[in-house]
């Protein structure tokens, strides 16, 4: 089982290139360069990016389902702390005795991130995850 790394956003709308890095192990400026604008121009998604590297996703088709099991890796939507009435993307990592929630965010001067909820930080900007919509699984190499 290969352990997944947190990488941080390059900026502030890089979250998902971000996530996509630490799920597939690739450099997340290469993923920028090759996906973020296609991304944001609504010309592919997550999922056909991750197809394309050889990864397996699988969608979550039920929009109304947040169930994670454990054993498995998510790419979850969850509502951005930092950008007020944006949505930001994050991975929950439930391959362990606990799940590991890996925010883009996290270390980054300034802002505000997600932590699971087993997790207590002293941290003033960790914010215990309590909400999220699945986006799909995905199956780590």
């Amino acid at each position: 089982m290969r352990s997944i790394k947190l990488v941080n956003q390059p900026t502030p709308t890089s979250c998902t290139s971000a996530c996509l890095a630490m799920v597939t192990g690739l450099d997340v400026h290469d993923i920028i360069a090759e996906f973020h604008d296609d991304w944001h121009s609504q010309k592919t998604n997550p999922a056909e990016f991750l197809k394309s590297k050889g990864f397996e996703f699988v969608t979550n088709t039920n929009p109304f389902s947040n169930i994670m099991k454990w054993g498995k890796v998510y790419l979850l939507s969850v509502a951005s702390l930092n950008i007020q009435g944006g949505l930001h993307h994050i991975i929950a990592d439930m391959r362990g005795d606990q799940e590991v929630i890996l925010d883009p965010n996290n270390g980054k001067d300034g802002k505000k991130f997600y932590t699971g909820w087993s997790e207590k930080s002293e941290n003033p900007l960790a914010v215990e995850l309590r909400a999220w919509m699945v986006d799909g699984e995905v199956l780590v190499l």
